[in-house]
């Protein structure tokens, strides 16, 4: 079953917290279960949620709770609790699996009526069957348009095909279709059969569920056998799982690490810092009207992702910037670049020294068991640039953040390309394994893959240009700021390789130091300078 959490700021972070029950009882026993002081305090989380579903403190929600709140249930006849009982209201037939958010989007942020009641297919057993077949019967309207239609794109709650509202209209009845002139929904086709749907979805004894303010945060949704469930403003339908969760703790995360990571945080949080007033977003109707821009403007480019339309819809309204918190000064030993529209100070490859200095400190301690560990592969001169994970490179950007008060992050690969020499080098034996006195120079099959030590095999030696300095070796490769799915990372590389393996350089675990790959990769980080810095 979906579960409803809201989002707020303590001392430190944003946080989600679960706000899954009215009971003050109930609700203290889910944040003994769920959650800790480290995430957040008892006595913050307890006031938040107060706050959030009727603007008071926790001490007088506690009496609204008995003395108004449940009166008030018991008058509109709000019996049980749908999770008690493990029932879905809201998510239950196809097409009609709607999310938390979407409807308290719709109720609290669309200024549009609140409607009495909303359809979503409650226990109406032939719902897919029968709206299949109105589908069906006038798929001939369609034909000559060569148009698919599914149920999908007639379900949503930007329109009214779906609510129950005293005056009917047609300009809130349309299909989520798009060509090259944006959203189709003036076809007289269209109209027939969409007003067709709603004809027969109010006549539906079945599936409403009736719509029941308490007061401007808080919304009752009940079935006519008195089972309800809840929704509030600003709700969120699922957790904000990070990508580093399980690899980084929360205080080595830097605040720019690329811009994807960037918008997934303020998309979910509608802020990024405790700075800023949260932006409360009516995603689903966005998500629309990105993608009727999207058609309408760019014809000729290929279609991105959904993510991105709805990224570039937020950028241009001036609701969301991916800012990098430029400085005003340049580090001397970093070189300095100019880069389409930006100023970059880059500096040279962290060395071992440089790094370890940063890691016995505390973060050693802290460290996820699960990356590799790293003295196996830094088994060189101290001036020799390090090797480490990509999670080791993020977090030493966040001790350089608090260090300079500056926004460091690591290099993507176009900014990359531009620094970078380019080299053709044979790759043969530039690194040699070292196990129990033994050379190899392939990994060898050990039972103690720590004990198994990395190594160039022959004294460094680089190519320098301008600050910066670059390993003429071509087993030496550098992290990007480009994280994909399922904790890989892009390389960059120097060099073009010849070697007998194929190596999938764009592709690598971040969690590992690559060892096992015949790989030493290390890193260097950047900041934006001011424009009106030289």
């Amino acid at each position: 079953m979906q579960k409803k959490y809201f989002t707020t700021f303590t001392k430190t972070r944003l946080v989600y917290c679960p706000l899954n029950n009215l009971v003050p009882e109930k609700i203290k026993q889910d944040y003994s279960s769920n959650l800790n002081k480290e995430v957040i305090t008892r006595t913050q989380y307890l006031n938040e949620i107060s706050n959030l579903l009727c603007s008071t403190t926790w001490s007088n929600y506690i009496y609204e709770f008995e003395n108004e709140l449940k009166p008030f249930m018991k008058k509109n006849g709000l019996i049980n609790y749908c999770k008690d009982l493990e029932i879905n209201l809201i998510d239950t037939y196809y097409p009609f699996n709607f999310k938390y958010r979407d409807i308290s989007d719709r109720f609290f942020l669309s200024n549009k009526k609140l409607p009495s009641a909303i359809f979503t297919g409650y226990k109406n057993t032939y719902l897919e069957e029968n709206m299949t077949v109105i589908l069906a019967h006038n798929a001939f309207l369609f034909e000559e348009e060569n148009l698919e239609i599914s149920l999908e794109s007639a379900v949503h709650l930007i329109g009214d095909l779906c609510l129950k509202n005293k005056k009917i209209s047609e300009d809130e009845l349309f299909f989520q279709i798009y060509d090259e002139n944006g959203l189709i929904i003036h076809e007289e086709s269209h109209k027939k059969i969409l007003k067709e749907m709603k004809q027969w979805v109010l006549k539906q004894k079945d599936g409403w569920i009736e719509v029941i303010p308490y007061n401007e945060n808080l919304i009752f949704l009940k079935s006519n056998d008195g089972i309800y469930d809840f929704i509030f403003k600003g709700l969120r339908n699922d957790k904000f799982i990070s990508p580093f969760e399980g690899f980084l703790k929360t205080e080595d995360i830097p605040s720019i690490i690329n811009e994807k990571y960037d918008f997934r945080f303020w998309l979910y949080y509608g802020r990024k810092n405790k700075k800023e007033s949260i932006n409360y977003l009516w995603k689903e109707r966005d998500e629309h009207l990105s993608e009727i821009e999207f058609y309408k403007n760019n014809h000729s480019i290929e279609y991105p992702s959904p993510t991105e339309i709805l990224k570039d819809y937020y950028k241009n309204k001036n609701l969301y910037f991916y800012s990098t918190n430029k400085s005003k000064h340049h580090h001397e030993r970093y070189e300095l670049i100019e880069f389409e529209d930006k100023k970059l100070c880059i500096s040279p490859l962290i060395s071992i020294n440089e790094f370890f200095e940063f890691y016995n400190s505390a973060y050693k301690d802290r460290r996820f068991d699960k990356l590799e560990e790293l003295y196996s592969v830094n088994f060189e001169r101290p001036d020799y640039p390090v090797s480490v994970t990509w999670y080791d490179a993020i977090a030493y950007c966040k001790y350089l953040q608090n260090k300079y008060k500056k926004s460091f992050r690591l290099l993507t690969s176009k900014e990359f390309e531009i620094i970078s020499p380019k080299l053709e080098l044979n790759c043969e034996n530039e690194l040699i394994y070292f196990y129990e006195n033994q050379e190899f120079y392939e990994k060898p099959n050990v039972k103690n893959y720590e004990n198994l030590l990395l190594s160039f095999k022959e004294p460094l030696e680089f190519i320098t240009q301008g600050k910066l300095n670059f390993p003429i070796n071509s087993r030496f490769k550098e992290w990007s700021n480009v994280f994909r799915d399922n904790n890989h990372v892009n390389l960059l590389s120097s060099t073009k390789e010849y070697y007998k393996y194929e190596i999938p350089f764009n592709a690598v675990l971040a969690s590992s130091t690559n060892k096992y790959k015949c790989l030493k990769v290390g890193f260097r980080v950047c900041y934006e300078l001011s424009k009106d810095e030289l």
